[in-house]
């Protein structure tokens, strides 16, 4: 097995030094994805630029492609986790609070095609991805579940349905199209996520599930 097809997780260092080595990496890495693409970039450049080994690479993300679910998981938790905190606390309507969890998906900090790249990986290796995150960070199923939860409570979602099982589902019916064929940006991803959610979305309003059973 050569590096980077290890199935291991990679370690998450707990003192200073590592921990802004593991930063640099990260952050030489993406850069280089952006630049090059993520299956032409070669470790041996990023560590060179970055100052450090091949080893220490290795040891902090095993597979190179782990530095994309690492990119996943600080999206999630810069950027769409504290709209869901923001939207519970307002209790903002569910419908108006899912959407703007799904648009804050939108690339921020990263080329769209890295952004895509990121979260196709995520959807292929979810355990991997589960493995890798912090204490205390959240998956996107989970923020969108802690919504719908929220919205059963004040019967603006369906309750014969699980939360969770709702959450899976509008996660996968509004994303999976689109990692498929690749995030465009600005207007066209916008108009995208708000289509895919307009399709998905009377499958969980509790006032759509009513009137189909009326009919």
């Amino acid at each position: 097995m050569t590096p980077g097809e290890s199935s291991e997780i990679g370690r998450r260092p707990r003192q200073r030094r590592s921990a802004a080595t593991r930063q640099a990496l990260y952050e030489e890495a993406l850069r280089q994805f952006a630049a090059h693409g993520v299956e032409a970039t070669r470790v041996e450049d990023v560590v060179a630029a970055a100052g450090a080994s091949w080893g220490t690479f290795f040891r902090y993300f095993p597979r190179k492609e782990d530095v994309l679910l690492e990119m996943t998981a600080e999206h999630l938790r810069l950027h769409v986790g504290p709209v869901v905190d923001v939207s519970l606390a307002a209790r903002r309507p569910t419908r108006d609070a899912v959407l703007e969890l799904l648009l804050a998906l939108a690339p921020a900090d990263h080329p769209p095609a890295l952004h895509t790249a990121a979260l196709r990986e995520t959807f292929a290796n979810q355990q991997r991805f589960a493995a890798m995150q912090q204490e205390g960070d959240r998956p996107l199923v989970m923020l969108c579940y802690a919504l719908l939860a929220e919205g059963q409570r004040r019967g603006e979602v369906r309750a014969d349905v699980d939360a969770l099982s709702l959450a899976m589902t509008v996660v996968a019916g509004v994303l999976f199209p689109l990692v498929q064929t690749g995030f465009g940006s600005g207007p066209t991803l916008d108009a995208a996520l708000r289509r895919g959610f307009s399709i998905v979305w009377p499958g969980v309003d509790a006032a759509a599930a009513l009137t189909v059973a009326a009919e």
